[in-house]
């Protein structure tokens, strides 16, 4: 249900404005418009890639020890779910709390956030971390089921 919660917002929110922006080759909804379009297209995308992840571990979990998560209630996947939310939304708090600038980059054709006081080691931190660690467990943890269910 969040996978699927996340994907219909990402879509009515992200991408009908694109959708808008590629017929005229120009942002017409101006600055405020543009920053609330890449905070929640972050929160989103973000939120999927969690969401995967957990989803991936739980079926490895499940597949290693079938009886790991006989007690596993309602309120601990609301709080597990509540969890991968709240740490979605940390990519975009990095960009709201540092001196950023939002504009429209027509090359790209979205809304881009240029942060001038960016320590660029923090980037090269941050987007493996918040990105590529999430995609490498994906892929370790379907590997492992392939190899288990063999």
């Amino acid at each position: 249900e969040n996978l699927a919660a996340a994907d219909i917002v990402y879509v009515l929110i992200g991408l009908m404005p694109m959708d808008l922006v590629m017929f005229t080759k120009t942002w017409t909804f101006g600055k405020t418009v543009c920053a609330i379009n890449g905070f929640f297209a972050t929160i989103f995308g973000s939120a999927e890639i969690y969401i995967l992840v957990s989803i991936s571990c739980h079926r490895l979990a499940l597949l290693r020890n079938p009886f790991l998560f006989r007690e596993l209630t309602r309120w601990k996947v609301l709080l597990w779910m509540m969890g991968l939310w709240i740490l979605a939304c940390v990519p975009t708090l990095y960009s709201i709390l540092s001196n950023s600038s939002v504009y429209y980059n027509p090359y790209m054709l979205s809304c881009s956030c240029t942060s001038y006081s960016v320590d660029h080691k923090i980037v090269f931190i941050f987007m493996p971390l918040f990105l590529g660690l999430p995609m490498l467990i994906i892929i370790i943890c379907n590997i492992y089921i392939l190899i288990i269910s063999i």
